[in-house]
């Protein structure tokens, strides 16, 4: 059966779709233009989103995001693993929710200790704490 929905790479104009979706989900970091913008589609509106970014010689899978309609669905599996196929050859570290580790371990990352994060992804996940925000340092290997 196929998903009601379709992921893929964004292109330039669903790129500026992204960062609208980003601001009504209230979350504010840029979409950079080195950013890998991935998409997930339901009969045109996006209905969830990831991106792969190179920040400090390291790859960072950050804002995923899914429509609370379309959450349980599959949406972030299908965009995880069209993320990490992009980024097989490279280690790639994220700051998930505490409570979709589980989802992030089924696509490959494990739980980290937090002060083996680089410098940066540390005071991210501080950042995040201060905020009232539980998340947890994960990672996943490069493909051998």
């Amino acid at each position: 059966m196929t998903p009601p929905f379709i992921v893929r790479v964004a292109n330039a104009t669903e790129r500026r779709e992204a960062e609208s979706f980003y601001r009504a989900d209230g979350y504010t970091p840029a979409v950079a233009p080195s950013d890998e913008v991935f998409i997930a589609l339901a009969d045109g509106p996006i209905v969830g989103i990831a991106r792969l970014c190179s920040e400090q010689d390291c790859l960072v899978l950050r804002g995923m995001r899914v429509k609370v309609e379309f959450r349980r669905r599959g949406v972030a599996s299908a965009l995880l693993r069209a993320a990490m196929a992009s980024a097989s050859t490279r280690a790639c570290y994220c700051l998930p929710f505490t409570h979709l580790v589980e989802l992030y371990c089924r696509e490959g990352f494990l739980p980290v200790p937090f002060d083996t994060l680089p410098a940066f992804l540390r005071d991210r996940a501080r950042r995040y704490e201060a905020k009232g925000e539980a998340t947890t340092p994960m990672c996943r290997a490069p493909a051998s």
